[in-house]
């Protein structure tokens, strides 16, 4: 007999299946035709090559020839890196997976419901419903912490048994510059950007600096809509007290689009420095807005079952810490053998397993400067002295 599986997405949306968990993923395994040669024999060739600031400053019709590079000394250019809307892609894919048999419901799911001793019932909704099921995933991100709080209670879970000791919430800072024609005409020719912490990749060529250690900011080429954003890699989480005991980190229940100040002058500062097109003239940022993932210490993804016993049909596929998009075409087929119990092999299943308390793997990171150091409220209580 077929089971039925849940898929728990972010908070707000869930997709449900009725039909036998596999269906579930046909959708999210469908590849985009995109770089061919990821998956030829040229797989370990090194594109890149070393170039001049000189050039960086010349290259995509001198776009960024007013940057300050003042704290760089080289450069590196990568013509295999590439971006993709993720907007749009993740739309598709929805589709696609309706379309071969997924049901799609929307709903504002507030907790996890037990079945006694023989693990997890089913979703419950701010409505009251519990949506059961044989297997439960959490693909929820930012909320993962939030959800879990209350069944972490039930169970009556330490501390280090939480998933808060796993990953927490936090947000980047993105500022949208709304272009003109003219301005997309010239800005979809751009490369993606990172501006310093210890590089400036760009997207469809890599240029990569080797000084700085300061957090770094992007910018994408503009998509369809037009908008340029520029995000500010400096996360922060905002802490909330669920028990006398425990604090975790969730986004803030009120619009993402309120962002401390503070926050603001450090990617103005960055803007400056890389494109001061969009600082002359007065010109206003078009929207700001906090966006928010799971963050893991490692910055692997968390992509296993429960290990608690009463929760052993609840699998995690988050942790996503701000870089997995990438992963879209291919990371389905390893949630989908996590449900299954098939195991992605010891490399993977180490990556992404539940973390042991004092595990020296918890040390290793390949981006230190992106793990949060600072809370929402600290921003907010500098402002107001």
């Amino acid at each position: 007999m077929m089971s039925r599986v849940i898929i728990v997405r972010r908070l707000e949306s869930f997709i449900a299946k009725g039909a036998g968990e596999l269906g579930v993923f046909d959708g999210f395994r469908i590849s985009f035709s995109c770089r061919p040669k990821i998956f030829s024999n040229e797989i370990y060739r090194d594109p890149t090559k070393t170039v001049s600031l000189d050039e960086v400053k010349q290259s995509y019709g001198g776009i960024i020839k007013d940057a300050d590079l003042a704290n760089f000394r080289s450069a590196y250019v990568n013509p295999e890196a590439g971006w993709a809307d993720a907007g749009t892609a993740v739309k598709r894919m929805l589709e696609e997976s309706i379309a071969v048999g997924i049901e799609y419901k929307v709903g504002d799911a507030v907790g996890i419901v037990l079945r006694g001793q023989s693990g997890v019932k089913g979703v419950k909704l701010a409505t009251g419903e519990v949506v059961e099921a044989d297997k439960i995933v959490l693909t929820t991100g930012a909320w993962t912490s939030f959800l879990m709080h209350s069944i972490e209670e039930e169970l009556g879970l330490r501390h280090e048994e939480r998933i808060e000791r796993q990953l927490t919430a936090a947000a980047v800072c993105v500022a949208h510059y709304q272009l003109t024609e003219e301005e997309v005409e010239l800005y979809s020719k751009m490369p993606v950007i990172v501006y310093g912490e210890k590089g400036i990749p760009f997207g469809h060529r890599v240029f990569m600096f080797s000084d700085a250690e300061s957090f770094a900011g992007e910018v994408l080429p503009p998509p369809q809509s037009g908008i340029l954003k520029f995000t500010f890699s400096g996360s922060v989480t905002n802490t909330i007290t669920v028990t006398s005991e425990q604090r975790i980190s969730v986004p803030p229940f009120q619009d993402q689009s309120i962002v401390p100040q503070a926050l603001k002058n450090e990617i103005l500062d960055i803007i400056k420095s890389l494109m001061p097109y969009f600082q002359n003239n007065g010109r206003e940022v078009d929207r700001w807005r906090l966006c928010w993932d799971s963050i893991t210490p490692t910055q692997n993804q968390l992509i296993c079952r429960h290990p608690n016993p009463s929760m052993h049909n609840l699998c995690l596929a988050v942790g996503g810490s701000f870089h997995s998009y990438k992963f879209l075409p291919t990371i389905g087929k390893y949630v989908a053998n996590v449900i299954h119990g098939i195991s992605n092999g010891d490399e993977k299943d180490h990556a992404w397993e539940w973390k042991a308390t004092g595990s020296q793997d918890r040390l290793k990171c390949a981006h230190a400067n992106v793990i949060p150091k600072r809370d929402l409220k600290d921003l907010i209580h500098m402002e107001s002295r």
